[in-house]
């Protein structure tokens, strides 16, 4: 047999076989993900054949969305899939700002969010990055319990995440190159994360600090007063 037809066939065995690995991968998750979302009555739509299903939906206090993304791989220049988690918050939190693994650092520093917060907390995973509107604000709205949950959410193994919040609305997103296509596994982790994200949620306690930014971003009565003044002055010098 000549070398050639020989290495094509190998060649042509190895793509059939990884294809097929692929195609068994996705219906497998297909069937995770369809369990998932019966166990948790959520929305199940489903894509094309050979596209990943999205499930999105409310459960407790959080809407929930699951779906995969493709992502290329600036260290190879492949693609990739990713499967994505994130689990949106109904309600806004003391100040704005955003927590994310060292993987997402330059998408944090593109919000401009200046203020980089330094958690005094023992242990505390110094490459997570932490930046916030109003890092005085932060300080008062974080205790120790919001930074052990804050530091397990940003330290799972082999996973990015990102934690990003207004006085409007928060998100939890975390991705990985895992199918997750066991429903159990899925829904644990799910579970896992939404407790740990309850902890982050702001309580009655805090609804001073919600008062305390308003007045912040709330120009002060002497402040009108100096601005009126100088339009004034400005007023007199054109005449």
């Amino acid at each position: 047999m000549n070398i050639w037809i020989f290495v094509w066939v190998v060649l042509a065995v190895f793509v059939l076989g990884v294809f097929f690995w692929s195609m068994e991968i996705l219906f497998k998750q297909k069937r995770g993900w369809k369990k998932f979302s019966q166990s948790l009555n959520l929305n199940f739509q489903e894509q094309a054949l050979l596209v990943s299903p999205v499930v999105e939906g409310n459960y407790k206090n959080f809407h929930i969305t699951l779906y995969s993304e493709e992502q290329m791989m600036p260290e190879s220049g492949r693609r990739q899939y990713r499967t994505v988690i994130v689990l949106a918050f109904l309600e806004g939190f003391p100040t704005g700002g955003a927590v994310a693994t060292r993987g997402r650092r330059e998408f944090v520093e593109s919000l401009k969010v200046e203020e980089v917060h330094k958690p005094d907390f023992k242990g505390w995973n110094g490459s997570i990055v932490f930046h916030t509107q109003d890092d005085e604000v932060m300080t008062s709205f974080m205790n120790e319990d919001r930074y052990k949950s804050l530091q397990r959410l940003m330290n799972l193994k082999g996973k990015e995440t990102i934690f990003i919040f207004d006085d409007k609305e928060a998100y939890y997103r975390l991705e990985t190159a895992d199918p997750m296509d066991d429903p159990v596994v899925l829904e644990k982790m799910v579970m896992k994360l939404m407790a740990e994200c309850d902890v982050l949620r702001p309580t009655n306690a805090d609804k001073k600090l919600f008062k305390a930014t308003k007045k912040k971003k709330a120009p002060s009565k002497k402040k009108k007063e100096d601005e009126s003044e100088v339009k004034s002055d400005l007023k007199l010098e054109d005449d």
